[in-house]
């Protein structure tokens, strides 16, 4: 996931398996906080000490995701993706 930071912002990456869902407690954090740079940061989900597993299914690099601005949510365009994504900003 790409996204454009704010310089000195945290950031955390939030998952979850299965089922979308829109309440905050489904959803796990990722244990490694991101500090904005002001620039672009990639941020790929390749498994421990950021998740507990690998995705179980990654997504194509070609549209895989579709992304939802606001609290930028990542979903799978196809539903054998197992895992979302969002980012929190604090």
């Amino acid at each position: 996931m790409w996204f454009l930071s704010q310089a000195g912002r945290t950031y955390y990456m939030q998952f979850m398996d299965g089922q979308a869902s829109e309440n905050d407690a489904d959803w796990q954090t990722v244990l490694l906080p991101i500090t904005g740079t002001g620039y672009n940061i990639l941020w790929f989900d390749d498994g421990p000490p950021k998740t507990q597993s690998t995705p179980s299914t990654p997504p194509s690099l070609l549209g895989g995701w579709e992304l939802e601005i606001g609290n930028v949510a990542l979903r799978p365009r196809s539903a054998t993706v197992a895992r979302f994504y969002r980012l929190r900003m604090r």
